[in-house]
Formats: C-alpha cells, sequence, structure tokens
C-alpha cells in the first residue's frame, strides 16, 4: 500500500501532467488558429499541415531568397587582392616580425 505522501506525490504529478497538457493544446489552438469545438485530431492534423507549410518555404527559400541581381551585380574577391589592400593599409607584415 502506498503512503500518504506517494499518494500526494502522485496527485501533483498528475495535475502538472494535465495542465501542461492543456498548455499544449491551446499553444496549438492559437498557432492554427482553432477554436474550442475543434476536435485533438483535427488540432494535430492543422499542426502538421502548419509545419509543413513552414518547412516547404523554408525549402523553397520563399523568405531568405536573394534576387539574382543582387549576387550578379557582386564580385568575387581574390584572397591576393585582400592580401595586396591589407600591404596597402597596414604595411608590409614583414616589417612588424624583423624579417
Amino acid at each position: 500500500m502506498m503512503s500518504s505522501v506517494e499518494m500526494i506525490f502522485i496527485d501533483s504529478q498528475m495535475k502538472l501532467h494535465n495542465i501542461t497538457l492543456f498548455q499544449v493544446e491551446s499553444t496549438l489552438r492559437r498557432l492554427v488558429g482553432s477554436d474550442e469545438s475543434t476536435s485533438q485530431l483535427e488540432l494535430v492534423l492543422s499542426a502538421i499541415r502548419y509545419i509543413r507549410e513552414l518547412q516547404s518555404q523554408l525549402e523553397n527559400d520563399k523568405e531568405n531568397d536573394v534576387p539574382d541581381t543582387v549576387t550578379s551585380n557582386s564580385k568575387t574577391i581574390e584572397p591576393s587582392s585582400l592580401e595586396l589592400e591589407s600591404t596597402r593599409i597596414f604595411g608590409n607584415p614583414s616589417t612588424f616580425y624583423g624579417t
């Protein structure tokens, strides 16, 4: 037989579990815009559709797409040109190290 402390602990864990489930369900309802009359099954299916739509947007780069004009107008910088530019700005690195 369980002690009263164990029973209280189990009861509190069950209440916590129920509160957590309620919070998850409420969050899903807000996310997909459903009301209380929507069944839990329909709620989960709506959430899955919503997640798949977001995934599709990311895969197609709809939100993070860089226009072709931006990439075509940019030039490639070669490492040698960076070395020349840094030498022009900062001087010859060998003079700093005495070589």
